[in-house]
């Protein structure tokens, strides 16, 4: 199946993140980390709804939860890493107290590559060639 233009603009975008992410040292940046790996995440379930449904929706928990009824069970292991990223990503903005660790910046980012290359693999889309 063909890559709609809208999906394949907001793949790129969720590309643009997870390059943002992996670039930006954990130790010294959790926060930026995990707000980046949140948003490749995010924008990847977008394009694989668009992609899927000719649509998504707007409000990211239900992004969360319709990403998670498409994939299904297949998938199941990718739509809870990105309910903890979301997780780690709302207590980075909105919790006053809570400060990331670099351990789960790190892990964000992983979860984030783990989710991007799932994402590709099930949806269709393309990977940025990898430098030797």
């Amino acid at each position: 199946m063909a890559i709609s233009n809208e999906a394949g603009l907001v793949w790129q975008k969720a590309l643009r993140k997870l390059s943002e992410a992996a670039q930006m040292p954990a130790e010294s940046f959790p926060g930026i980390v995990i707000v980046s790996s949140y948003f490749a995440m995010r924008h990847a379930a977008v394009a694989a709804l668009l992609q899927n449904d000719g649509k998504a929706p707007s409000a990211e928990t239900e992004i969360i939860a319709r990403f998670g009824v498409v994939v299904g069970p297949e998938g199941a292991e990718h739509g809870r890493a990105f309910n903890r990223v979301f997780d780690l990503r709302n207590a980075e903005d909105y919790d006053a107290v809570a400060t990331p660790s670099s351990d789960e910046a790190a892990g964000a980012c992983i979860a984030a590559k783990g989710f991007i290359a799932y994402c590709s693999q099930r949806f269709g889309f393309a990977l940025p060639a990898q430098n030797p």
